[in-house]
C-alpha cells in the first residue's frame, strides 16, 4: 500500500513554535502509513539533510504572492498537484488565502488551516502597522467564516482561544477540532541525576535558577523578563537567570541585560536539543508572554515538574497542574511570587500521569492526526 503523502506549510528554521509541532508530530507519526513533505519560503532549511535522509521532500517558493502573483501561483500550484492527501497550513493570523484557494482547486482531498496563535504577533506600539495588519486579519477572517468550505475540508486550533482568534465563536463552537500541543512526556520527567549534573556544569549549583524558553522576539516579553529580574536580584541575591532560544531579538536583550546591570546572573542560550534536560537545572519556569495560543514550553514545564508562573495574557487551558500561577504583567507582583517560591522550596516530583490524563501524550494525540489525514473528520 501506497504511503499517505502529508504536505506541510510553513517550515523555518528556528525550529520553534509551529516547526516545533510539526518535526514532534512527524517523529511519532506512522511512518509506515504517512510520509511527510514540506513547502518553505526559506532560502534553504538548515536541518534539511535529516529530513531528506528519512524521506521527505522540501518544496521552496521563490516569492510571495505580493511580490510576483502570477509566479507564486505557478511554483505552488505545480508542486500542488503532486497526489497530496493532505496539505496541513500552520497559520498564526490571517494574511490571505492563496494557499487555501490553490488547494482546493487542486482537488487535494483534505485541507487543513490549522490555528497556532491569538494575536498578529506585531508589537502595538507601532500603530499604523498593526492597526493594518489586525483589519487585515479581521476582514479575511469574516470572509473565511461566511463560506469557510470553499478554502478548506477541515479547521483546526490548539486551543479555543486560538479557534476564536482565527475563525470567529460560531466555527469556534462547531468546527473546529482541538489538536492539542503535546508531547513525548517521558523525556521531561524530574530526573535528580540529571538537575545535579546540568546545575553543576552551568555553574548554578547554589543558585535559585528562573528559567525560560522561547523565541527572542516581542510576543515573549523578554524586556519584561530582564527588567522584573533586575528588580528581583536586588532582593534575592542567589537568583540566576537561564534563557533559551533563539530570534531577531537575541542580542537587543543581551544589550538590555548588560544595560540593566544583569548580565553576569543570566545565562543566554540559543535553542539547543538538551531543552529536557536543562529545565531540570531550574527551579521555577516563567513564561510573561503578550499572547500564545498554547505555549508548547509550558506543557513541558509541568511535565518538568516545575513551579510555573504565567502572563495572565496567557490562555488557563494550558493550566494542567493546580500550582502553576497566573499573574498580571507587573514588575511587583512577579518579584513577590518568585522570592515567595525560592521561601517555600518547592518540591519536584514525576508529574507524567497529570500530563497524560490532560491529554497532553504525544503518543496519543498522534492518533487523532492520523485520522486527520485519513480524513476521518470530514464533513
Amino acid at each position: 500500500m501506497s504511503k499517505k503523502r502529508i504536505l506541510h506549510f510553513p517550515l523555518r528554521n528556528n525550529r520553534g513554535g509551529i516547526a516545533k509541532y510539526i518535526l514532534e508530530n512527524w517523529r511519532y507519526i506512522n511512518k509506515d502509513e504517512f510520509v511527510f513533505d514540506f513547502l518553505t519560503f526559506e532560502e534553504q532549511i538548515d536541518f534539511k539533510d535529516e529530513l531528506l535522509a528519512e524521506g521527505c521532500k522540501i518544496h521552496y517558493i521563490s516569492c510571495t504572492p505580493r511580490q510576483d502573483k502570477e509566479r507564486f501561483y505557478s511554483e505552488v500550484r505545480n508542486i500542488l498537484e503532486n497526489d497530496y492527501d493532505a496539505f496541513h497550513i500552520h497559520t498564526s493570523r490571517w494574511t490571505g488565502t492563496e494557499f487555501e484557494e490553490i488547494a482546493m482547486s487542486c482537488g487535494i482531498p483534505n485541507v487543513i488551516i490549522h490555528s497556532h496563535n491569538t494575536d498578529i504577533g506585531i508589537s502595538p506600539e507601532k500603530t499604523q502597522q498593526y492597526n493594518f495588519f489586525v483589519e487585515r486579519h479581521e476582514r479575511i477572517k469574516t470572509e473565511v467564516s461566511s463560506n469557510w468550505k470553499q478554502y478548506a475540508t477541515n479547521l483546526c486550533a490548539c486551543s479555543d482561544i486560538a479557534a476564536r482568534w482565527l475563525f470567529g465563536n460560531e466555527l469556534a463552537d462547531t468546527e473546529v477540532l482541538t489538536l492539542k500541543n503535546a508531547i513525548d512526556i517521558n523525556r521531561y520527567v524530574f530526573n535528580e541525576n540529571a538537575r545535579r549534573k546540568y546545575k553543576q556544569e552551568l555553574n548554578l549549583t547554589d543558585c535559585f535558577v528562573i528559567g525560560h524558553v522561547g523565541r527572542f522576539e516581542t510576543q515573549k516579553n523578554h524586556r519584561f523578563i530582564i527588567s522584573m529580574f533586575s528588580e528581583l536580584s536586588r532582593n534575592l541575591p542567589s537568583a540566576r537567570l537561564l534563557l533559551i532560544g533563539n530570534g531577531p531579538d537575541f542580542e537587543n536583550i543581551n544589550t538590555f541585560a548588560q544595560e540593566c546591570g544583569v548580565i553576569n546572573k543570566i545565562r543566554l542560550l540559543s535553542l539547543r536539543g538538551d531543552v529536557p534536560e536543562l529545565m531540570q537545572a531550574m527551579d521555577v519556569f516563567i513564561l510573561p508572554s503578550l499572547h500564545e495560543g498554547l505555549p508548547i514550553s509550558l506543557i513541558e514545564a509541568q511535565a518538568a515538574g516545575l513551579k510555573c508562573f504565567v502572563s495572565d495574557k496567557v490562555s488557563t487551558e494550558a493550566q494542567i497542574l493546580h500550582d502553576t500561577q497566573y499573574l498580571p504583567l507587573d514588575e511587583l507582583a512577579w518579584c513577590s511570587a518568585l522570592i515567595d517560591a525560592e521561601n517555600k522550596a518547592f518540591s519536584r516530583n514525576d508529574k507524567s500521569i497529570e500530563i497524560d490524563a490532560a491529554g497532553f501524550s504525544i503518543n496519543e494525540s498522534v492518533k487523532v492526526l492520523e485520522k486527520l489525514y485519513r480524513g476521518e473528520f470530514r464533513r
